[in-house]
């Protein structure tokens, strides 16, 4: 994570994100969400046209506000600061999120059909040595992790990537 915070895209991000004014004593129910996620996308954009969920926060003096995000790690922050009330994430955000604080899992909404992709068809065993990039924080990660711990590699048997997004597309979702 420190390493997060002081790169370029990192900037990038707490300047998208700091827009948006997210504060801890809001009485608005304040959601992270991605508009490109699916099915997540399609969810959140169901909950924000719901519209007898919608009156009955409102009559409880709670309304619903959803704010896009391009990728669930970049709620992390503002979910454990108490900025965000509630976040649709993947599968590794959850778990960096589940691992870092008092949060509760409400849905499992997919199952991540991330792949590994190699050149030469390789199996996951026949990395070990090779560079792999993946993006950090993401079901990406998470299944990257999990290959290779089924083929007996652990992190230190591969050359880990951190591949870069580009950083002026950040934050342009609206």
């Amino acid at each position: 994570m420190v390493i997060v915070l002081f790169s370029p895209c990192a900037q990038a991000v707490e300047s998208y994100v700091d827009k948006y004014g997210l504060n801890r004593n809001s009485p608005a129910i304040e959601m992270g969400v991605q508009p490109l996620g699916v099915p997540s996308g399609v969810l959140s954009s169901i909950m924000q046209r719901d519209r007898i969920l919608l009156e009955k926060l409102k009559g409880m003096g709670n309304p619903l506000l959803a704010y896009p995000f391009q990728r669930g790690a970049d709620m992390l922050p503002a979910l454990a600061e108490g900025r965000l009330d509630a976040a649709l994430l993947g599968d590794m955000p959850t778990l960096l999120a589940a691992a870092s604080g008092n949060v509760l899992i409400v849905g499992l909404v997919k199952q991540s059909p991330t792949a590994i992709v190699a050149r030469g068809g390789a199996q996951v065993g026949a990395l070990a040595g090779k560079r792999i990039a993946y993006v950090e924080a993401s079901s990406a990660h998470q299944t990257l992790l999990q290959g290779l711990s089924s083929a007996r590699l652990s992190e230190k048997d591969v050359k880990l990537r951190v591949g870069r997004e580009s950083c002026e597309n950040l934050g342009k979702i609206t």
